[in-house]
Protein backbone atom coordinates (compact mmCIF):
# COMPACT_ATOMS: atom_id res chain seq x y z
CA UNK A 1 0.00 0.00 0.00
CA UNK A 2 2.95 2.59 0.76
CA UNK A 3 4.28 1.44 -2.91
CA UNK A 4 1.16 2.79 -3.96
CA UNK A 5 1.13 6.08 -2.25
CA UNK A 6 4.81 6.47 -3.27
CA UNK A 7 3.74 5.83 -6.85
CA UNK A 8 1.41 8.43 -6.53
CA UNK A 9 2.92 11.06 -5.19
CA UNK A 10 5.76 11.03 -7.50
CA UNK A 11 3.41 10.56 -10.61
CA UNK A 12 1.74 13.63 -9.36
CA UNK A 13 5.23 15.64 -8.64
CA UNK A 14 5.47 14.75 -12.93
CA UNK A 15 2.86 16.35 -13.58
CA UNK A 16 4.27 19.57 -12.05
CA UNK A 17 6.78 20.13 -14.56
CA UNK A 18 4.24 19.26 -17.69
CA UNK A 19 3.50 15.86 -19.25
CA UNK A 20 6.31 14.94 -21.85
CA UNK A 21 8.03 18.02 -21.17
CA UNK A 22 11.57 18.37 -21.55
CA UNK A 23 12.98 18.80 -18.20
CA UNK A 24 11.60 15.57 -17.16
CA UNK A 25 14.70 13.46 -16.84
CA UNK A 26 14.22 9.66 -18.15
CA UNK A 27 15.70 8.26 -15.11
CA UNK A 28 12.46 9.43 -13.51
CA UNK A 29 9.97 8.05 -15.94
CA UNK A 30 12.18 5.00 -15.60
CA UNK A 31 11.88 5.12 -11.34
CA UNK A 32 7.93 6.13 -11.95
CA UNK A 33 7.32 3.12 -14.30
CA UNK A 34 8.93 0.63 -12.20
CA UNK A 35 7.24 2.02 -8.74
CA UNK A 36 3.85 1.60 -10.84
CA UNK A 37 4.46 -1.81 -11.96
CA UNK A 38 4.82 -2.86 -8.92
CA UNK A 39 1.82 -1.55 -7.31
CA UNK A 40 0.35 -3.80 -9.82
CA UNK A 41 2.11 -6.78 -8.83
CA UNK A 42 0.63 -5.72 -4.86
CA UNK A 43 -3.05 -5.06 -6.50
CA UNK A 44 -4.46 -4.04 -3.13
CA UNK A 45 -6.88 -1.12 -3.98
CA UNK A 46 -8.66 -1.81 -7.47
CA UNK A 47 -11.88 -0.24 -8.40
CA UNK A 48 -10.73 3.31 -9.76
CA UNK A 49 -11.76 3.34 -13.48
CA UNK A 50 -8.89 5.55 -14.33
CA UNK A 51 -5.23 6.57 -12.70
CA UNK A 52 -5.05 7.58 -9.32
CA UNK A 53 -3.04 10.71 -8.69
CA UNK A 54 -3.95 10.86 -4.77
CA UNK A 55 -3.88 8.65 -2.07
CA UNK A 56 -3.47 9.90 1.59
CA UNK A 57 -4.35 8.08 5.34
CA UNK A 58 -6.45 8.86 7.85
CA UNK A 59 -4.77 10.29 11.32
CA UNK A 60 -5.20 7.14 12.46
CA UNK A 61 -4.00 4.65 10.17
CA UNK A 62 -7.51 2.99 9.58
CA UNK A 63 -8.37 4.56 6.43
CA UNK A 64 -7.09 5.36 2.96
CA UNK A 65 -8.87 8.20 0.62
CA UNK A 66 -7.55 7.63 -2.74
CA UNK A 67 -8.43 10.63 -5.77
CA UNK A 68 -8.72 9.44 -9.36
CA UNK A 69 -9.06 10.91 -12.90
CA UNK A 70 -12.40 8.65 -13.03
CA UNK A 71 -13.65 12.51 -11.08
CA UNK A 72 -14.10 10.40 -7.65
CA UNK A 73 -12.64 9.76 -4.30
CA UNK A 74 -12.43 6.64 -2.66
CA UNK A 75 -12.66 5.26 0.82
CA UNK A 76 -11.34 2.36 1.77
CA UNK A 77 -10.24 0.03 5.15
CA UNK A 78 -6.48 -0.57 5.43
CA UNK A 79 -6.70 -4.31 3.93
CA UNK A 80 -8.35 -2.61 0.88
CA UNK A 81 -11.94 -2.84 1.15
CA UNK A 82 -13.75 0.39 -0.68
CA UNK A 83 -15.86 1.86 1.63
CA UNK A 84 -17.33 4.36 -0.11
CA UNK A 85 -17.06 6.28 -2.98
CA UNK A 86 -17.57 10.16 -3.01
CA UNK A 87 -19.33 11.61 -6.41
CA UNK A 88 -19.87 14.99 -7.50
CA UNK A 89 -16.18 16.56 -8.93
CA UNK A 90 -17.00 16.96 -13.19
CA UNK A 91 -13.41 16.56 -14.01
CA UNK A 92 -10.16 14.56 -12.61
CA UNK A 93 -9.40 14.80 -9.04
CA UNK A 94 -6.09 15.39 -7.85
CA UNK A 95 -5.59 14.89 -4.45
CA UNK A 96 -7.70 13.53 -1.39
CA UNK A 97 -6.68 14.52 2.47
CA UNK A 98 -8.06 13.94 5.72
CA UNK A 99 -8.98 16.62 8.18
CA UNK A 100 -6.64 16.39 11.63
CA UNK A 101 -9.69 14.61 13.77
CA UNK A 102 -10.19 12.49 11.05
CA UNK A 103 -13.77 13.52 10.22
CA UNK A 104 -13.63 15.39 6.70
CA UNK A 105 -11.76 14.77 3.62
CA UNK A 106 -10.76 17.84 1.38
CA UNK A 107 -10.61 16.87 -2.39
CA UNK A 108 -9.42 19.10 -5.34
CA UNK A 109 -10.10 18.78 -8.81
CA UNK A 110 -9.47 19.98 -12.65
CA UNK A 111 -12.64 21.31 -12.56
CA UNK A 112 -11.44 24.23 -10.13
CA UNK A 113 -13.13 23.43 -7.04
CA UNK A 114 -12.58 22.05 -3.39
CA UNK A 115 -14.72 19.39 -2.00
CA UNK A 116 -15.16 19.19 1.56
CA UNK A 117 -17.08 15.66 2.47
CA UNK A 118 -17.80 13.47 5.83
CA UNK A 119 -16.36 10.32 5.81
CA UNK A 120 -19.76 9.21 5.71
CA UNK A 121 -19.82 10.26 2.24
CA UNK A 122 -21.93 13.35 2.17
CA UNK A 123 -20.70 16.18 0.61
CA UNK A 124 -20.78 19.35 3.21
CA UNK A 125 -19.62 22.34 0.65
CA UNK A 126 -18.06 22.89 -2.37
CA UNK A 127 -15.53 25.99 -2.28
CA UNK A 128 -15.36 28.06 -5.68
CA UNK A 129 -12.67 30.62 -6.59
CA UNK A 130 -9.59 28.95 -8.70
CA UNK A 131 -9.53 30.05 -12.20
CA UNK A 132 -7.83 26.60 -13.00
CA UNK A 133 -7.13 23.00 -12.10
CA UNK A 134 -6.26 22.72 -8.27
CA UNK A 135 -4.03 20.45 -7.19
CA UNK A 136 -2.61 21.07 -3.65
CA UNK A 137 -4.94 20.85 -0.51
CA UNK A 138 -4.13 21.24 3.28
CA UNK A 139 -5.98 21.56 6.69
CA UNK A 140 -4.69 24.04 9.19
CA UNK A 141 -3.35 21.71 12.59
CA UNK A 142 -6.47 22.97 14.05
CA UNK A 143 -8.56 21.74 11.09
CA UNK A 144 -10.15 25.12 11.08
CA UNK A 145 -8.85 25.92 7.58
CA UNK A 146 -8.50 25.04 4.64
CA UNK A 147 -5.83 25.90 2.12
CA UNK A 148 -5.12 25.36 -1.80
CA UNK A 149 -3.40 26.09 -4.71
CA UNK A 150 -2.89 25.21 -8.33
CA UNK A 151 -1.84 25.77 -11.57
CA UNK A 152 -3.56 29.38 -11.78
CA UNK A 153 -0.79 30.26 -9.34
CA UNK A 154 -2.85 31.54 -6.26
CA UNK A 155 -3.00 30.05 -2.57
CA UNK A 156 -6.35 30.55 -1.52
CA UNK A 157 -7.49 30.16 2.30
CA UNK A 158 -11.00 29.05 3.46
CA UNK A 159 -13.51 28.49 5.80
CA UNK A 160 -14.90 24.88 6.64
CA UNK A 161 -18.11 26.74 6.35
CA UNK A 162 -16.72 27.07 2.25
CA UNK A 163 -16.00 30.88 2.73
CA UNK A 164 -12.84 32.27 0.90
CA UNK A 165 -11.08 34.36 3.60
CA UNK A 166 -7.85 35.45 1.91
CA UNK A 167 -6.15 35.30 -1.39
CA UNK A 168 -2.19 34.79 -1.90
CA UNK A 169 -1.03 35.98 -4.80
CA UNK A 170 3.12 36.57 -5.54
CA UNK A 171 4.74 33.37 -7.58
CA UNK A 172 5.36 33.13 -11.12
CA UNK A 173 4.16 29.63 -11.97
CA UNK A 174 1.90 26.47 -10.98
CA UNK A 175 2.13 25.97 -7.29
CA UNK A 176 3.17 22.62 -6.03
CA UNK A 177 4.08 22.28 -2.40
CA UNK A 178 1.58 23.89 0.60
CA UNK A 179 2.40 23.41 4.33
CA UNK A 180 0.88 25.27 7.36
CA UNK A 181 3.28 26.21 9.94
CA UNK A 182 2.84 24.08 13.51
CA UNK A 183 1.41 26.84 14.84
CA UNK A 184 -1.43 27.43 11.95
CA UNK A 185 -0.20 31.14 11.78
CA UNK A 186 1.97 30.85 8.63
CA UNK A 187 1.73 28.99 4.90
CA UNK A 188 4.64 28.04 2.95
CA UNK A 189 4.55 27.19 -0.62
CA UNK A 190 6.60 25.78 -3.49
CA UNK A 191 6.19 26.52 -7.28
CA UNK A 192 7.10 25.79 -10.45
CA UNK A 193 9.04 29.01 -10.57
CA UNK A 194 11.75 27.14 -8.35
CA UNK A 195 10.69 29.65 -5.35
CA UNK A 196 9.67 29.41 -1.84
CA UNK A 197 7.46 31.70 -0.51
CA UNK A 198 6.32 32.12 3.07
CA UNK A 199 2.98 34.06 3.64
CA UNK A 200 1.05 35.37 6.97
CA UNK A 201 -2.50 33.90 6.64
CA UNK A 202 -3.86 37.61 5.90
CA UNK A 203 -1.92 37.61 2.55
CA UNK A 204 1.28 39.14 3.75
CA UNK A 205 4.29 37.74 1.38
CA UNK A 206 7.05 37.42 4.17
CA UNK A 207 10.00 35.65 2.40
CA UNK A 208 10.99 34.34 -0.97
CA UNK A 209 13.92 32.39 -0.97
CA UNK A 210 15.71 31.47 -4.09
CA UNK A 211 17.87 28.55 -5.02
CA UNK A 212 16.48 25.34 -6.35
CA UNK A 213 17.17 24.93 -10.00
CA UNK A 214 13.83 23.61 -10.87
CA UNK A 215 10.53 22.98 -9.75
CA UNK A 216 9.45 23.02 -5.73
CA UNK A 217 7.51 19.57 -5.34
CA UNK A 218 7.23 19.99 -1.41
CA UNK A 219 7.80 22.64 1.41
CA UNK A 220 7.39 21.53 4.97
CA UNK A 221 7.93 23.38 8.25
CA UNK A 222 9.84 22.24 11.28
CA UNK A 223 8.00 21.62 14.79
CA UNK A 224 9.45 24.76 15.72
CA UNK A 225 8.49 26.68 12.79
CA UNK A 226 11.89 27.84 12.41
CA UNK A 227 13.25 26.28 9.55
CA UNK A 228 11.61 25.22 6.26
CA UNK A 229 12.60 21.85 4.37
CA UNK A 230 12.39 21.90 0.37
CA UNK A 231 12.77 19.64 -2.24
CA UNK A 232 12.77 19.95 -5.98
CA UNK A 233 12.86 18.26 -9.08
CA UNK A 234 16.19 19.54 -9.87
CA UNK A 235 17.61 16.24 -7.35
CA UNK A 236 18.14 18.55 -4.20
CA UNK A 237 16.86 18.57 -0.91
CA UNK A 238 17.25 21.88 1.27
CA UNK A 239 17.04 23.01 4.48
CA UNK A 240 16.44 26.80 5.14
CA UNK A 241 16.41 28.94 7.69
CA UNK A 242 13.74 31.93 7.84
CA UNK A 243 15.41 34.07 6.45
CA UNK A 244 16.65 31.93 3.79
CA UNK A 245 19.66 30.62 4.95
CA UNK A 246 20.60 27.26 3.36
CA UNK A 247 21.83 24.09 5.93
CA UNK A 248 23.16 21.12 5.23
CA UNK A 249 21.56 17.62 5.83
CA UNK A 250 23.18 14.57 6.27
CA UNK A 251 21.16 12.61 3.22
CA UNK A 252 20.04 14.23 0.20
CA UNK A 253 17.66 11.40 -1.89
CA UNK A 254 13.99 12.05 -2.92
CA UNK A 255 13.12 8.51 -0.60
CA UNK A 256 11.77 8.62 2.60
CA UNK A 257 13.69 7.07 5.45
CA UNK A 258 11.25 4.65 7.34
CA UNK A 259 13.96 2.79 9.88
CA UNK A 260 17.31 2.94 11.68
CA UNK A 261 19.38 1.26 13.62
CA UNK A 262 22.82 1.22 15.05
CA UNK A 263 25.42 -1.77 14.75
CA UNK A 264 26.18 -3.07 18.14
CA UNK A 265 29.33 -1.36 18.25
CA UNK A 266 28.14 1.25 17.16
CA UNK A 267 30.52 1.70 14.11
CA UNK A 268 27.57 1.27 11.54
CA UNK A 269 24.39 3.18 11.18
CA UNK A 270 21.81 1.15 8.60
CA UNK A 271 18.89 2.42 6.85
CA UNK A 272 16.37 1.61 5.08
CA UNK A 273 14.32 3.53 2.70
CA UNK A 274 11.43 3.46 0.62
CA UNK A 275 13.40 3.44 -2.93
CA UNK A 276 13.68 -0.47 -1.75
CA UNK A 277 17.28 0.65 -0.99
CA UNK A 278 19.68 0.24 2.59
CA UNK A 279 22.11 2.27 3.35
CA UNK A 280 24.69 1.84 5.69
CA UNK A 281 26.91 4.41 7.26
CA UNK A 282 29.82 4.58 9.32
CA UNK A 283 29.00 7.67 11.25
CA UNK A 284 32.36 8.73 12.27
CA UNK A 285 33.63 8.53 9.00
CA UNK A 286 32.82 11.22 5.97
CA UNK A 287 32.54 8.60 3.50
CA UNK A 288 29.16 7.83 0.67
CA UNK A 289 26.90 5.23 2.36
CA UNK A 290 27.36 1.42 1.09
CA UNK A 291 23.99 1.12 -0.53
CA UNK A 292 21.99 -2.59 -0.55
CA UNK A 293 20.07 -2.65 -3.09
CA UNK A 294 16.89 -4.99 -2.62
CA UNK A 295 13.80 -6.23 -4.97
CA UNK A 296 10.95 -4.90 -2.54
CA UNK A 297 9.85 -2.50 -0.33
CA UNK A 298 11.36 -2.78 3.24
CA UNK A 299 9.82 -1.62 5.88
CA UNK A 300 11.92 -2.98 9.29
CA UNK A 301 15.17 -4.12 10.07
CA UNK A 302 17.44 -5.15 12.73
CA UNK A 303 21.34 -5.96 13.29
CA UNK A 304 22.25 -9.35 14.96
CA UNK A 305 23.23 -9.35 18.47
CA UNK A 306 27.07 -9.98 17.08
CA UNK A 307 26.39 -7.47 14.77
CA UNK A 308 27.78 -9.53 11.96
CA UNK A 309 23.87 -9.85 9.85
CA UNK A 310 21.08 -7.36 9.08
CA UNK A 311 17.62 -8.40 9.46
CA UNK A 312 15.16 -6.96 7.03
CA UNK A 313 11.52 -7.80 6.90
CA UNK A 314 9.45 -6.49 3.77
CA UNK A 315 6.36 -6.01 1.37
CA UNK A 316 6.92 -9.07 -0.54
CA UNK A 317 5.98 -10.76 2.55
CA UNK A 318 9.81 -12.48 2.92
CA UNK A 319 12.40 -12.04 5.57
CA UNK A 320 16.09 -11.08 4.24
CA UNK A 321 19.43 -11.76 6.58
CA UNK A 322 22.39 -9.99 4.70
CA UNK A 323 26.41 -10.59 6.31
CA UNK A 324 27.16 -6.90 7.10
CA UNK A 325 30.94 -7.87 5.58
CA UNK A 326 29.71 -8.64 2.37
CA UNK A 327 26.91 -5.81 1.58
CA UNK A 328 26.31 -7.57 -1.79
CA UNK A 329 25.47 -10.98 -1.06
CA UNK A 330 21.53 -11.76 0.19
CA UNK A 331 22.38 -14.68 2.85
CA UNK A 332 19.22 -15.68 3.36
CA UNK A 333 15.58 -15.62 2.17
CA UNK A 334 12.24 -16.54 4.60
CA UNK A 335 9.15 -16.72 2.82
CA UNK A 336 7.89 -15.69 5.89
CA UNK A 337 4.16 -14.42 5.61
CA UNK A 338 1.27 -14.03 3.59
CA UNK A 339 1.35 -10.15 3.67
CA UNK A 340 3.38 -7.43 4.41
CA UNK A 341 6.11 -8.20 7.37
CA UNK A 342 5.39 -5.36 10.08
CA UNK A 343 8.65 -5.85 12.43
CA UNK A 344 11.73 -8.62 13.00
CA UNK A 345 13.79 -8.59 15.79
CA UNK A 346 16.67 -10.96 16.89
CA UNK A 347 16.58 -12.75 20.18
CA UNK A 348 19.52 -11.41 22.66
CA UNK A 349 21.88 -14.82 21.72
CA UNK A 350 20.82 -14.29 17.79
CA UNK A 351 19.54 -17.70 17.76
CA UNK A 352 16.03 -16.99 16.77
CA UNK A 353 14.30 -14.93 14.95
CA UNK A 354 10.68 -13.25 15.47
CA UNK A 355 8.11 -12.11 12.61
CA UNK A 356 4.83 -9.76 12.47
CA UNK A 357 2.34 -9.26 10.04
CA UNK A 358 -0.74 -7.76 9.21
CA UNK A 359 -1.55 -12.01 8.10
CA UNK A 360 -2.48 -11.58 12.06
CA UNK A 361 0.85 -13.87 12.96
CA UNK A 362 3.79 -14.21 14.94
CA UNK A 363 6.17 -16.46 14.08
CA UNK A 364 9.44 -17.83 15.48
CA UNK A 365 12.58 -19.08 13.02
CA UNK A 366 16.06 -20.29 13.17
CA UNK A 367 18.60 -18.77 11.61
CA UNK A 368 18.48 -21.44 8.52
CA UNK A 369 14.95 -19.95 7.69
CA UNK A 370 13.41 -22.75 9.44
CA UNK A 371 10.01 -21.78 10.84
CA UNK A 372 10.27 -23.30 15.02
CA UNK A 373 6.99 -21.99 16.02
CA UNK A 374 3.56 -19.57 15.24
CA UNK A 375 1.51 -17.95 18.36
CA UNK A 376 -1.71 -18.31 17.97
CA UNK A 377 -3.62 -14.99 19.10
CA UNK A 378 -6.34 -18.31 20.52
CA UNK A 379 -10.17 -18.33 19.29
CA UNK A 380 -11.62 -16.23 22.45
CA UNK A 381 -11.07 -12.81 21.34
CA UNK A 382 -11.20 -10.97 17.44
CA UNK A 383 -7.80 -11.72 15.69
CA UNK A 384 -5.99 -8.42 14.97
CA UNK A 385 -3.00 -7.72 12.48
CA UNK A 386 0.55 -7.83 14.45
CA UNK A 387 2.32 -4.14 14.74
CA UNK A 388 5.69 -5.27 16.54
CA UNK A 389 7.65 -7.37 18.36
CA UNK A 390 10.51 -7.76 20.92
CA UNK A 391 12.34 -9.99 23.41
CA UNK A 392 13.03 -10.00 27.05
CA UNK A 393 16.70 -9.47 27.72
CA UNK A 394 16.43 -13.01 28.78
CA UNK A 395 15.28 -14.34 25.62
CA UNK A 396 12.29 -16.33 27.21
CA UNK A 397 9.58 -13.29 27.00
CA UNK A 398 7.90 -11.82 23.81
CA UNK A 399 5.53 -8.72 23.69
CA UNK A 400 3.49 -8.32 21.02
CA UNK A 401 1.44 -5.28 19.82
CA UNK A 402 -1.53 -5.99 17.87
CA UNK A 403 -4.10 -3.49 15.58
CA UNK A 404 -6.66 -3.16 18.65
CA UNK A 405 -3.70 -0.99 20.63
CA UNK A 406 -3.23 -4.50 23.34
CA UNK A 407 -0.22 -5.79 24.19
CA UNK A 408 0.03 -9.58 24.66
CA UNK A 409 3.35 -11.33 26.76
CA UNK A 410 3.87 -15.22 25.63
CA UNK A 411 6.87 -17.17 27.09
CA UNK A 412 9.06 -18.61 24.06
CA UNK A 413 6.63 -21.66 23.86
CA UNK A 414 4.20 -19.26 22.63
CA UNK A 415 1.85 -19.66 26.10
CA UNK A 416 -0.25 -16.17 26.23
CA UNK A 417 1.07 -15.01 29.89
CA UNK A 418 -0.36 -11.41 30.18
CA UNK A 419 -2.85 -8.72 27.97
CA UNK A 420 -2.27 -5.35 28.59
CA UNK A 421 -5.19 -3.56 27.23
CA UNK A 422 -6.29 0.45 27.09
CA UNK A 423 -3.48 2.60 25.02
CA UNK A 424 -3.53 2.95 21.86
CA UNK A 425 -0.37 1.63 21.01
CA UNK A 426 1.87 1.21 17.90
CA UNK A 427 4.79 -0.73 19.42
CA UNK A 428 6.86 -1.99 22.45
CA UNK A 429 10.16 -2.92 23.92
CA UNK A 430 11.85 -4.45 26.96
CA UNK A 431 13.87 -2.33 29.18
CA UNK A 432 17.33 -3.63 29.81
CA UNK A 433 16.55 -5.33 33.18
CA UNK A 434 13.98 -6.96 31.73
CA UNK A 435 11.78 -5.60 34.50
CA UNK A 436 9.99 -3.20 32.62
CA UNK A 437 8.34 -2.06 28.80
CA UNK A 438 7.02 0.74 27.12
CA UNK A 439 4.37 1.34 24.89
CA UNK A 440 4.11 4.08 22.01
CA UNK A 441 0.94 5.37 21.00
CA UNK A 442 -1.49 7.30 19.17
CA UNK A 443 -2.36 9.28 21.93
CA UNK A 444 0.79 11.33 21.53
CA UNK A 445 2.07 9.75 24.98
CA UNK A 446 4.23 6.57 25.72
CA UNK A 447 3.89 4.50 28.86
CA UNK A 448 6.21 2.37 30.79
CA UNK A 449 4.54 -0.81 32.74
CA UNK A 450 5.94 -3.30 35.00
CA UNK A 451 6.21 -6.74 33.73
CA UNK A 452 2.89 -7.98 35.42
CA UNK A 453 1.22 -5.28 33.44
CA UNK A 454 0.54 -2.12 36.02
CA UNK A 455 0.97 1.28 34.56
CA UNK A 456 4.09 2.59 36.00
CA UNK A 457 4.49 5.91 34.06
CA UNK A 458 2.63 8.73 31.07
CA UNK A 459 5.15 10.47 29.42
CA UNK A 460 3.47 13.34 28.07
CA UNK A 461 5.08 16.36 25.69
CA UNK A 462 4.63 15.60 22.25
CA UNK A 463 1.73 17.11 20.21
CA UNK A 464 1.25 13.96 17.48
CA UNK A 465 1.51 10.74 18.10
CA UNK A 466 4.91 8.99 18.87
CA UNK A 467 6.53 6.83 16.33
CA UNK A 468 9.59 5.19 18.00
CA UNK A 469 10.80 5.13 21.90
CA UNK A 470 14.04 3.34 23.25
CA UNK A 471 15.78 2.68 25.98
CA UNK A 472 19.63 3.54 27.05
CA UNK A 473 21.49 0.88 27.39
CA UNK A 474 21.87 1.50 31.47
CA UNK A 475 17.96 1.52 31.43
CA UNK A 476 18.19 4.67 33.30
CA UNK A 477 17.56 6.88 29.69
CA UNK A 478 14.08 6.61 27.66
CA UNK A 479 14.90 8.95 23.90
CA UNK A 480 11.53 9.24 22.12
CA UNK A 481 10.48 10.50 18.46
CA UNK A 482 7.06 12.05 17.23
CA UNK A 483 5.13 13.20 14.39
CA UNK A 484 5.42 16.43 15.80
CA UNK A 485 9.44 16.30 14.13
CA UNK A 486 10.55 16.28 18.11
CA UNK A 487 13.04 14.25 19.32
CA UNK A 488 12.46 13.87 23.76
CA UNK A 489 15.29 12.68 26.09
CA UNK A 490 13.55 11.24 29.68
CA UNK A 491 14.16 10.00 32.68
CA UNK A 492 12.54 7.23 33.02
CA UNK A 493 10.43 8.81 36.03
CA UNK A 494 8.98 10.68 33.46
CA UNK A 495 11.20 13.95 33.99
CA UNK A 496 11.78 15.29 30.56
CA UNK A 497 15.42 16.36 29.90
CA UNK A 498 16.07 17.76 26.48
CA UNK A 499 13.71 18.19 23.41
CA UNK A 500 15.97 18.32 19.70
CA UNK A 501 14.54 19.95 17.06
CA UNK A 502 16.00 20.30 13.78
CA UNK A 503 13.65 17.44 11.48
CA UNK A 504 11.39 19.19 9.04
CA UNK A 505 8.73 16.01 9.14
CA UNK A 506 7.88 13.06 11.16
CA UNK A 507 10.66 11.77 13.09
CA UNK A 508 10.26 7.89 12.08
CA UNK A 509 12.90 6.22 13.96
CA UNK A 510 15.02 6.72 16.82
CA UNK A 511 17.92 5.07 18.34
CA UNK A 512 20.72 5.15 20.60
CA UNK A 513 24.72 3.95 19.73
CA UNK A 514 25.18 1.25 22.17
CA UNK A 515 27.83 2.97 24.43
CA UNK A 516 24.43 5.88 24.88
CA UNK A 517 26.73 8.96 23.33
CA UNK A 518 24.84 9.43 20.23
CA UNK A 519 21.32 9.35 18.94
CA UNK A 520 20.24 8.41 15.83
CA UNK A 521 16.79 9.74 14.34
CA UNK A 522 15.35 9.19 10.80
CA UNK A 523 12.38 11.23 9.44
CA UNK A 524 9.89 11.58 6.84
CA UNK A 525 11.90 14.74 5.41
CA UNK A 526 14.12 12.10 3.70
CA UNK A 527 16.96 12.99 6.28
CA UNK A 528 19.35 11.21 9.05
CA UNK A 529 20.08 13.15 12.21
CA UNK A 530 23.20 12.33 14.77
CA UNK A 531 22.51 14.20 17.96
CA UNK A 532 24.95 13.91 20.89
CA UNK A 533 22.96 13.68 24.38
CA UNK A 534 22.87 17.36 24.67
CA UNK A 535 21.13 17.94 21.22
CA UNK A 536 24.26 19.14 19.35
Amino acid sequence: MDALILSLQASRRLHSVGWGAPSIEPAILNSLQQSLQAVKEHSRFEGHSAPVMGASFSPDGRMVASASWDGTVKLWNIEGKELRTLRGHTAEVWNAVFSPDGKTVASVSSDHTIKLWSVEGQELHTLKGHTAEVWEVAFSPNGKYVASAGSDGVIKLWSLEGRELQTFQGHKGWIWGLSFSPDGQTLASGSADSTIKLWSLDGKELQTFTGHQDTVTEVIFSPDGHKIASSSNDGTIKVWTLDGQELRTLLGTHAQIWDIHFSPDSKILAAVSSDSTVRLWKPDEQEDAKILKTTAQISRLNFSPDGQYLLMGGWDHTIKLWTVKDREQNLQIFQAHDAQVTDVNFSPDGQTIATTSWDRTIKLWNRKGQQINILKQGTDKKSYAVWSISFSPDKHTLATVFWDGSILLWNSNGQQLLTIPGHVRLKTSFSPNGQTIISTGQDNTFKLWSRDGQELQTFVGHEAPVTSVKFSSDGQLIVSASADSSIKLWRIDGKLLKTFKGHQDEVTSVSFSPNNRLIASASADKTIRLWSLNGQ
